[in-house]
């Protein structure tokens, strides 16, 4: 079994894909960076409380990335299966908890 591939439809399609997950990435680190320089010039006190609000935020992201995560799993298999309505099922409800996720996050960041 060789390791390379040598269809150039399946490297374009990577590229397709992991482009744009890079860019975001870096647009993301760059605006976290620019937000350090900028709360650096006010002080610790800036700084600490733009890191802990980071936190609570990043822990959002983890706990939505891992629901997606799975969901793209149970999809996959339901992909391969053929199995449109059990895809239908497994996507809405994954929409469901996030918007669930999110609207406990978007409480607890109004009022705490």
């Amino acid at each position: 079994m060789s390791l390379i591939v040598r269809d150039k439809y399946f490297y374009k399609t990577v590229l397709a894909i992991a482009v744009p997950i890079a860019l975001q990435n870096m647009v993301t680190s760059a605006v976290g960076m620019l937000d350090t320089i900028m709360l650096g010039q006010l002080g610790e006190v800036a700084m600490s409380a733009s890191s802990l609000a980071n936190q609570v935020g990043f822990i959002f992201m983890m706990i939505n990335f891992g629901l997606t995560s799975g969901a793209g799993i149970l999809t996959s298999q339901y992909w391969g299966r053929e199995d449109a309505d059990s895809i239908r099922k497994v996507m809405s409800l994954t929409y469901r908890i996030s918007m669930g996720i999110a609207l406990v996050f978007a409480v607890g960041a109004t009022f705490f």
